[in-house]
């Protein structure tokens, strides 16, 4: 079995991009999937936003949308939300959710990267 970060580096992954899908051609992307993941399985998304405002709340609830548009209900025992020392961002994590296959997570992933305060996929 190899590791992610293992994969990552034998792929010449670009280091300090902030979303994982531009580290490289989705085609890039998918060939590391097909090394480090099996589907149906088990994912948790985090993503940390910029905080405009009183915007915490409703960046959470877009990221869970960003989510359950694709793989359907999310439980809100799944979610979990935290704040940096600054409240200037704010990191959310969804899941762990049901997944089939590798298509849901780069859905999932331009469902993210569509909103304005997102800052980095992790």
């Amino acid at each position: 079995m190899h590791t992610l970060s293992g994969v990552a580096a034998s792929t010449n992954r670009l280091r300090g991009t902030k979303l994982i899908l531009a580290a490289g051609t989705e085609d890039t992307w998918r060939e590391l999937d097909k090394k480090v993941n099996r589907y149906p399985g088990q994912r948790e998304f985090k993503v940390i936003g910029e905080v405009v405002g009183t915007g915490g709340p409703q960046y959470r609830s877009a990221m869970v949308s960003a989510v359950s548009d694709v793989v359907g209900v999310v439980h809100l025992e799944c979610v979990a939300e935290r704040y940096s020392s600054g409240a200037k961002y704010i990191s959310v994590t969804v899941g762990p959710v049901w997944l089939t296959d590798g298509d849901q997570v780069i859905q999932i992933f331009a469902n993210m990267k569509q909103d304005p305060r997102t800052r980095w996929i992790i």
